[in-house]
C-alpha cells in the first residue's frame, strides 16, 4: 500500500450497508454532491451539456492532479478524458440526451 492509499482492488469491493441509504436510495456522497450544482444548472437551462462535461473533466483533473501539477500533465489527462468521453458510445448517447 504505497502512499497510504488503499489498493485499487479494494475500490472494486462492494460497500457495506453504511454506504447505502434506506429504502434502496443512494447515499449522498462527495462524488454525487460534487456535480449537483452542474445538474441543477443543466436542469435550469443555464449550462449546456457540453459545458457540463467540460466542467466535470476540469474537476476530475483538479482532483487527480491538484492545482500545482505541471500544465503538460494537466493537458495530457484532460485530453485522455476527452477522448474517453468521445469514444464511449453509451456515454455519448447519455450526453446527447441531456440536450
Amino acid at each position: 500500500m504505497a502512499g497510504g492509499h488503499a489498493p485499487f482492488s479494494d475500490k472494486l469491493k462492494p460497500r457495506d450497508a453504511a454506504g447505502i441509504s434506506g429504502a434502496g436510495g443512494l447515499a449522498t456522497t462527495p462524488a454525487v454532491s460534487g456535480v449537483a450544482d452542474l445538474a441543477a444548472a443543466l436542469k435550469a437551462g443555464t449550462l449546456t451539456p457540453k459545458a457540463a462535461v467540460d466542467r466535470v473533466i476540469d474537476r476530475v483533473v483538479e482532483k487527480q492532479l491538484g492545482a500545482g501539477a505541471p500544465a503538460a500533465a494537466r493537458e495530457k489527462l484532460r485530453a485522455a478524458l476527452e477522448d474517453a468521453v468521445a469514444d464511449d458510445p453509451l456515454l455519448a448517447e447519455k450526453i446527447r440526451s441531456l440536450a
